[in-house]
């Protein structure tokens, strides 16, 4: 949106100014790093000549790397956390601001509450790092007050039915509950007894939310579109020429939509006139459903876009199909899940780069519990609560949280 587009701008100019005054000759090696990592990632922007995409990249991506540049360049892991934890106390204010006017009905939109200058994902993924940072200070503090606050938050996303954010939640926690175990000194039977209070906890909380969740709440939405999909059992049936075989006209789609080099727009064309001109090059449709076969659509959801990714990437599966394969071929949108588009454009070879990512970013997490280092464990805890959103949401391509975990990894080194 405007509004967050401004309060960005507005951020990129102070962490800039910021991440300038802790340049000196000691970090010049920090400071070509971080250009040389923000050149090979953005690179696939100048090869698609997009300037949009540039401009995003320079607005909502660049800051991400200026914030980890600035945190090693003045060994301030444990400042920025300290800074997030004060800063909660205010964005505590907010989320209680957001959930009454969740209650009272206000700003709806197509059934849920829309403010006009957020999205119900902004307050959600502007909500999750002030949650992930306080269970981390209560692992250090034990305040039983911050723990409402993360309670709260957690509550708060959830009403905004952002699914890829829920589910960052639920393993920040259990990250969080795994290094609280670690470093106390509880036998496993107090251990036992405390996850069993925590799952009686859990249950009761979402009992609680089910039953007093708002109407301005899009959970509503989410919970409506995943009932309708799950019992939608009515399937068009045709006749799939080119396989020599009776399927759904969904299953048709696919496969002509993967199986060439048009894009999915272009596919659906041929294949409408195909059906509406009853040639039978592809498909063949019993005559009183001509009408439903030529308005059918192959649609975008999650299924759908991670079949399409998967058979993509056995398309080429060692090298992949090139930079941007994917969004090129399906206009308008991309897998909702990093790693199948890291398959599908980069083959093998990036399901490579990406486990390395991963294993990378969990050994210095164990690393950093081992040695007692009270700065380094959170900020990878803080990285690996983001995973979810790798494969149920984001982009490959201009991903902020991505870059500043490759740069916290490449930093480590």
């Amino acid at each position: 949106t405007i509004v967050s587009v401004f309060l960005f701008c507005i951020l990129d100019i102070i962490l800039l100014v910021n991440y300038l005054f802790t340049l000196n000759y000691s970090n010049i090696k920090s400071l070509y790093i971080l250009i040389m990592t923000n050149i090979i990632y953005c690179f696939p922007n100048f090869v698609k000549l997009d300037i949009y995409l540039i401009i995003q990249y320079i607005v909502f991506v660049l800051p991400f790397t200026l914030v980890i540049g600035f945190i090693y360049n003045k060994n301030a892991i444990s400042i920025f956390f300290n800074y997030t934890e004060k800063l909660s106390k205010y964005i505590f204010f907010l989320a209680i601001i957001y959930t009454i006017i969740l209650f009272s009905g206000s700003f709806t939109y197509n059934g849920y509450v829309r403010l006009d200058v957020f999205s119900y994902g902004d307050i959600a993924y502007a909500l999750l790092p002030f949650l992930i940072s306080d269970l981390m200070y209560f692992i250090d503090t034990k305040k039983k007050i911050i723990l409402f606050r993360c309670v709260f938050y957690f509550v708060v996303i959830i009403y905004t039915g952002t699914r890829s954010a829920i589910m960052c939640c639920a393993l920040a926690y259990i990250i969080c509950l795994f290094i609280f175990f670690t470093k106390s000194n509880k036998s496993k039977k107090e251990v036992m007894n405390i996850m069993l209070r925590i799952v009686i906890i859990c249950l009761i909380l979402f009992g609680l939310i089910n039953a007093f969740l708002p109407e301005g709440s899009r959970l509503n939405v989410v919970k409506d579109n995943f009932i309708y999909e799950l019992g939608n059992k009515n399937k068009l049936y045709v006749y799939d020429v080119i396989n020599k075989q009776t399927k759904d006209i969904n299953s048709v789609f696919e496969y002509n939509i993967v199986n060439n080099s048009y894009t999915k727009d272009e596919t659906e064309k041929i294949l409408h006139d195909d059906i509406k001109n009853k040639t039978g090059k592809y498909i063949i449709v019993e005559d009183n459903k001509n009408n439903e076969a030529e308005q059918f659509t192959y649609k975008y959801n999650r299924p759908n876009l991670w079949n399409t990714a998967f058979k993509e990437f056995l398309k080429h599966p060692v090298f992949g199909n090139g930079i941007f394969h994917y969004q090129s071929k399906y206009v308008g949108t991309f897998p909702h899940n990093l790693v199948l588009e890291i398959m599908a454009d980069f083959g093998l070879i990036g399901l490579f780069v990406i486990i390395w990512f991963i294993y990378g970013i969990i050994q210095n997490l164990f690393k950093s519990i081992k040695r007692g280092n009270n700065s380094d464990w959170k900020l990878y805890v803080f990285i690996l609560s983001y995973f979810p959103q790798y494969i149920l949401y984001t982009t490959l391509y201009n991903n902020g949280i991505f870059i500043f975990s490759i740069l916290a990894l490449v930093y480590s080194i």
